[in-house]
């Protein structure tokens, strides 16, 4: 999830892992060091009152996306403005309860999404030992008009090709995984 996804979307959900590191600890860390340069500034508070002000945004969609984990509406965040109860609960139930196994309303389970360089690509030891497997060899019809010096194209080799390429494309072949399985589909379908 990007950073602005993350911080200004509210759209999706997040597990308890990223409510606690990217908005809990984030704010605190923040807080504290706008703290220490109000300090330091003797601004009177004017800078944490902004800080404040400008973690409104985040504070809110972060809350969202854990309240639709837990498979309930963004709305459910305005129960911080409870005195007292509000605070305590909205803390319990969005940082302690777990979410919602598997896929809900609000979208896929973000424990069980994988980063999205292994969502685009397997592991290359996946690719390198499964064999793909190819059809027999087809029948040879005996036909006058072919000349058997060189391989002529069929259905079956041409869409082996094809698929073989489209493996490549989505990087699920490297090159010479390609050629390899190139060579395969040349030899044992050739004709001659």
């Amino acid at each position: 999830m990007s950073f602005s996804q993350l911080y200004f979307s509210f759209d999706g959900r997040i597990s308890r892992q990223t409510f606690w590191i990217n908005g809990v600890l984030v704010a605190v860390a923040v807080g504290l060091l706008v703290s220490l340069f109000d300090a330091a500034f003797q601004a009177d508070g004017g800078l944490v009152g902004i800080y404040m002000l400008l973690l409104i945004l985040p504070s809110l969609a972060l809350q969202a996306k854990r309240w639709h984990d837990r498979d309930k509406s963004g709305w459910w965040a305005l129960i911080g403005l409870i005195p007292i109860v509000g605070p305590i609960w909205s803390l319990v139930e969005l940082g302690f309860f777990p979410g919602t196994p598997g896929e809900n309303r609000f979208g896929l389970d973000p424990m069980s999404v994988q980063p999205r360089a292994s969502q685009s690509q397997p592991s290359r030891s996946t690719v390198k030992n499964e064999s793909i497997p190819l059809p027999s060899k087809p029948p040879m019809t005996h036909n006058n008009s072919i000349n058997f010096s060189q391989p002529q194209p069929s259905s079956i080799t041409e869409s082996l090709a094809e698929a073989a390429a489209q493996l490549k494309e989505n990087g699920l072949l490297s090159d010479d995984e390609f050629e390899i399985v190139k060579q395969r589909i040349l030899t044992q379908y050739s004709f001659g």
